[in-house]
C-alpha cells in the first residue's frame, strides 16, 4: 500500500465527522432485506457486475443527507413499479448512521419512501423503527429536544454532497447535441456538423473576449465561463499524463435547449481543443477534477463509475488524487467501478463486492482484497490466471514461471482469506461463466481425491449438495434458477466438473515445505511444523520473527532454488502448462 492510502488509513476517525458510518438496508429494491455496509475508510468502493445494484446503493447514500432526495434518480411510472407493499413495515426505505456531535453519540436515522396525493416518490425521515433494530429515542432529560433531535427522531446528517454520474451526467455540450439530441434540417444547416459550426462561432466569440454574460435574440445563452486554477489544471495534466498550459470551462445552451459544459484546453505546444476533439475520458477528467477539488472540507463526494473511458493508467493516478483529496480536506468518497485499477491500493476495509445470491437477491461481501475482487467480478484476464492461497504459495509458483521463462504468460493472484473463500466463490463464480483461463492451485493439505461428475448416477442428483461438501470440505451454495430442479442439478454437476479440471494441489502440505529444502544454516533446527522452522530460522537471523521478516527468509529461500530440477516444482509445472495445451 503506497504512502497515502496508509496515511489514510491511520488518519484520526473523529477528524471526518460527520460522516456516514454505515447504512442498511431493511426492504429497499432487490437488496436482500438488512444489508448493510460499513464505511471504515474514508474511501469505499461498491464493486459488481452489471444489474448488481451498485448505483441503486449509491443513490441511496446521496439521498441521505438534509434537504438530499433519492427521488431525485428514483421514482415511480406506470411502467416502473417501485413495489411497496402496505404496511410500514413493507415500505422502502434505508437507514444510516453517523456521529451527533450536538448529541454527543452515534445515531441512526431511518429515511422512508412516503406516497403522497402530490408526490408519491416523497422521501422522509421517521422516528425509529425498533423491529429493523434501531433504538429507542432517548428521554429529553437525556438528550434535550434540539441538541441533535427534534421530539421523534435524530436530525439527518448535513453534508455538501457532490454526485457525478459518468455514464450519463458527465456528458460534455458536443456530445449531449451530436449524439443525443433531435435535429432538424434547414436550408443553411443540413447536418449536425453545420449546426455545430454555425454555433461554434459565438462560443469562440465568449472564449476570445472571456465574456461573463452572452445573450443571442436577446436570451442568455452564457451560466458560467471560467478558467480553471493552476493547481486544478496541474492535476488534471498529472493524471492523464498530458502537459495542459489552460484550461477554461463554459456552460452554455448553444447547442441544446438545456445548459451544459465545453471544455477548452490549451497545450504547452500551442494546440488549442474543445471537447469535441477531446476523449470522452479527458473531458471526464477534467469535471471530476475540477468538482473534487472545489469541493468544500468534509464533503459526500459520490462518483458512480468514474473509470468510464479512462485509460488504466490514469485510473489508478485517479484513485491516488481521491485519497489525497480525502486525506488533506476529510472527504467522505464513495465510487462504483468494475475497473481492477480502481481498486488494486485500498484496503480490504475500503471494497465491498455485491453479488446476486442464491435466491437472486443482491448480498454483499465486505473487508474483501483487491485481488479477490478482480476475480469476484469476473475481471476479464487477459493472461492465463493462477489463483492461489497465499504470498507464500505466489512465491514458489511466481519462481517456477521465471526460471521456465513463462512469466510473461502468466498472472499469479494470491487469496489471503484462504482456500475456503477460493472454494467457496472464486471457484463457484468461475465455474458458472466456464473461465477457461484460469486455474487453481492449492496447498497440499486441502487435497482430495476428484469426484468426476459424469460417473455420478442419475439417481444421487439429490445428494449432490452433500458430494459437493465432500469433495469441498465447504457448504457451497450453487446459484440457480427458483425452483427449477433441472437448473440447480445442471449447476452442481457443472461446478464438480470445473472443480475436477481447474482445481490442482501442492504436491506438499505446505509450499514452505519446497522452499525449506533451499534455507542455510538449518541445521539444529528441528520442528514439526514448517511455519515455525521459518520462524526459528529468522530469529536466529534477525533476531526477531515478525511475518516481514520470515518473508524475507522464504524470499532468499526461493532465490536458491532451481525450479527447473526441483521435483516439486515439475509436478507444479506440469500443472501449469496443461492450460498451454
Amino acid at each position: 500500500m503506497s504512502t497515502i492510502f496508509q496515511k489514510l488509513k491511520e488518519q484520526p476517525e473523529n477528524i471526518r465527522y460527520p460522516y456516514i458510518s454505515h447504512i442498511r438496508f431493511p426492504h429497499y429494491k432487490n437488496l436482500i432485506s438488512g444489508l448493510n455496509i460499513q464505511f471504515q475508510y474514508p474511501i469505499t468502493a461498491l464493486i459488481g457486475v452489471n444489474g448488481s445494484s451498485k448505483s441503486s446503493v449509491l443513490r441511496a447514500i446521496y439521498g441521505a443527507p438534509k434537504d438530499k432526495s433519492i427521488e431525485d434518480y428514483w421514482f415511480e411510472t406506470n411502467v416502473d413499479n417501485v413495489g411497496d407493499d402496505k404496511g410500514d413495515k413493507q415500505k422502502s426505505c434505508f437507514i444510516y448512521g453517523y456521529y451527533n456531535a450536538p448529541a454527543r453519540r452515534n445515531v441512526e436515522v431511518i429515511k422512508t419512501r412516503i406516497k403522497k396525493e402530490k408526490n408519491p416518490d416523497y422521501w422522509e425521515p421517521s422516528r425509529p423503527i425498533l423491529s429493523y433494530g434501531m433504538e429507542k429515542m432517548p428521554s429529553e432529560e437525556e438528550v434535550p429536544v434540539g441538541r441533535g433531535r427534534s421530539e421523534t427522531r435524530w436530525n439527518t446528517i448535513e453534508k455538501n454532497v457532490i454526485f457525478l454520474d459518468f455514464r450519463h451526467e458527465a456528458i460534455s455540450a458536443f456530445d449531449r447535441f451530436f449524439y443525443t439530441s433531435a435535429f432538424l434540417k434547414t436550408k443553411t444547416m443540413k447536418t449536425k456538423q453545420d449546426y455545430i459550426r454555425r454555433y461554434a462561432k459565438n462560443l469562440e466569440y465568449i472564449i476570445k473576449n472571456n465574456l461573463p454574460s452572452y445573450k443571442l435574440y436577446k436570451v442568455e445563452k452564457l451560466n458560467k465561463n471560467e478558467l480553471l486554477s493552476t493547481d486544478i489544471v496541474n492535476k488534471i495534466s498529472e493524471i492523464l499524463g498530458k502537459q495542459y498550459s489552460q484550461i477554461r470551462m463554459i456552460e452554455h445552451n448553444l447547442y441544446t435547449r438545456e445548459f451544459s459544459r465545453t471544455i477548452y484546453v490549451s497545450c504547452s505546444d500551442d494546440l488549442n481543443y474543445s471537447e469535441a476533439f477531446a476523449g470522452s475520458g479527458e473531458f471526464s477528467v477534467i469535471s471530476l477534477v475540477k468538482a473534487v477539488m472545489e469541493a468544500p472540507e468534509k464533503s459526500l463526494i459520490l462518483l458512480d463509475e468514474p473509470e468510464v473511458s479512462i485509460h488504466p493508467g490514469a485510473q489508478q493516478k485517479l484513485v491516488k488524487f481521491l485519497a489525497e483529496q480525502a486525506y488533506t480536506k476529510h472527504h467522505q468518497i464513495v465510487y462504483t467501478t468494475h475497473s481492477p485499477s480502481m481498486i488494486r491500493e485500498l484496503p480490504p476495509e475500503a471494497i465491498h463486492v455485491l453479488y446476486t445470491d442464491i435466491d437472486g437477491k443482491t448480498n454483499v461481501r465486505s473487508n474483501v482484497y483487491a485481488d479477490e475482487a478482480f476475480v469476484e467480478i469476473g475481471a476479464s484476464f487477459e493472461k492465463r490466471t493462477i489463483i492461489v492461497e497465499d504470498k507464500v504459495a505466489k512465491l514458489v509458483i511466481d519462481k517456477i514461471l521465471e526460471d521456465n521463462n513463462l512469466s510473461a504468460n502468466f498472472d499469479v493472484i494470491m487469496s489471503p482469506n484462504g482456500a475456503d473463500w477460493i472454494k467457496k466463490y472464486s471457484v463457484l463464480e468461475n465455474s458458472l461463466r466456464n473461465t477457461s483461463n484460469v486455474i487453481f492451485i492449492l496447498d497440499g493439505d486441502q487435497r482430495k481425491d476428484h469426484v468426476d461428475p459424469d460417473t455420478i448416477p442419475v439417481s444421487e442428483n439429490n445428494n449432490l449438495s452433500d458430494i459437493i461438501q465432500e469433495q469441498t470440505g465447504c457448504d457451497i451454495k450453487v446459484p440457480h434458477q427458483n425452483d427449477n430442479e433441472e437448473d440447480k442439478i445442471s449447476r452442481q454437476r457443472a461446478y464438480l466438473k470445473y472443480y475436477k479440471e481447474h482445481v490442482y494441489y501442492f504436491p506438499v502440505n505446505d509450499p514452505e515445505e519446497i522452499l525449506w529444502n533451499y534455507a542455510v544454516d538449518k541445521e539444529h533446527i528441528e520442528n514439526a511444523d514448517i511455519k515455525q522452522c521459518f520462524c526459528e530460522l529468522t530469529r536466529n537471523t534477525f533476531g526477531k520473527d515478525n511475518s516481514d521478516y520470515v518473508y524475507k527468509i522464504e524470499e532468499a529461500c526461493a532465490y536458491k532454488m532451481d525450479a527447473q530440477t526441483d521435483e516439486h516444482c515439475i509436478t507444479l509445472l506440469g500443472y501449469i502448462r496443461s492450460m498451454l495445451d
